[in-house]
């Protein structure tokens, strides 16, 4: 108890800055579900209409799931070519997506003003289960917040009371 309330100082400035960085660092530590896999995708088309490009594709996946869709263009001559849709709508990022003949419309001018030269461009959907967070963070969390509880109160009733003064007059 004596080493506790020496050390109660080092023991704080340890401990306190642990817990902050464990809160601000929650998502991160979330665990992924072991069972995030990709789930395949069929008749992906697409046609240009003015300076759109509407995407349509299918895929089957259980009605309650949550997941995640990102498509890329690529390209069939030029295996290192790749080109991110940014100002997108539709049936693309994180949702709940079922039945077929989802549509992702791309503004793609304005993610590139000079457009695409040439042939043979694709788009390739890759779809997966979305991270589901593990609440065993939160259960670590809540057990450090505790333990620090315990620490503080250990600490705080060893310190003597402060000596009541009285002065006579």
């Amino acid at each position: 108890m004596n080493a506790i309330l020496k050390y109660r100082h080092v023991i704080i400035l340890g401990l306190l800055p642990f817990l902050c960085i464990m809160l601000m660092k929650t998502p991160a530590y979330a665990g992924r579900d072991s069972d995030n896999r990709e789930i395949s995708t069929a008749r992906v088309k697409w046609v240009v209409k003015n300076d759109i490009i509407i995407i349509k594709y299918d895929l089957k996946t259980d009605p309650g799931k949550k997941i995640k869709v990102d498509i890329l263009m690529k390209n069939e001559t030029d295996t290192t070519f790749t080109a991110e849709l940014s100002t997108v709508h539709g049936a693309i990022g994180e949702g709940y997506y079922l039945g077929d003949s989802h549509e992702v419309r791309w503004q793609y001018r304005r993610d590139y003003p000079n457009g695409f030269a040439g042939e043979g461009y694709f788009f390739e959907v890759r779809v997966q289960e979305a991270e589901k967070e593990s609440p065993w963070i939160y259960y670590a969390l809540g057990a450090a917040a505790i333990a620090g509880g315990v620490v503080a109160l250990i600490i705080s009733n060893g310190q003597e009371a402060p000596a009541a003064s009285s002065t006579a007059r």
